[in-house]
């Protein structure tokens, strides 16, 4: 397996934890094509995609903060009433342990 500078993957990703983010997400896709296809057919999916990012080979797109989801914006909105919750079913009648019995072996003495 090469070794993978960090320096070297930082020049196309703009911190560590994006480039193993996109690292991943460029494996799966690799992964999915057929090995023939892929510029290393030989190589392990996770070290071609780190290959790809580091020679500048990966081109992606970043949402903007207006773009990516908000999720305290979904949690002021007014709550969905929904249908009544059915009553939970009667849990079965748990059976009761049994006692064990003790295993009783006769010992002879000689």
């Amino acid at each position: 397996m090469d070794q993978v500078k960090k320096s070297d993957l930082l020049k196309y990703a703009k911190n560590e934890y994006f480039a193993t983010i996109l690292a991943a997400k460029v494996a799966r896709r690799l992964h999915a094509t057929v090995p023939e296809k892929r510029p290393d057919p030989k190589a392990k999916v996770t070290s071609l995609a780190l290959k790809l990012i580091t020679h500048g080979q990966v081109e992606y797109a970043e949402r903007s903060p207006e773009e990516a989801p908000v999720v305290a914006a979904a949690a002021e909105q007014a709550p969905v009433e929904s249908a009544p919750a059915a009553e939970p079913e009667a849990a079965p009648e748990a059976k009761k342990p049994r006692a064990k019995k003790a295993k009783t072996e006769a010992v002879e003495e000689e």
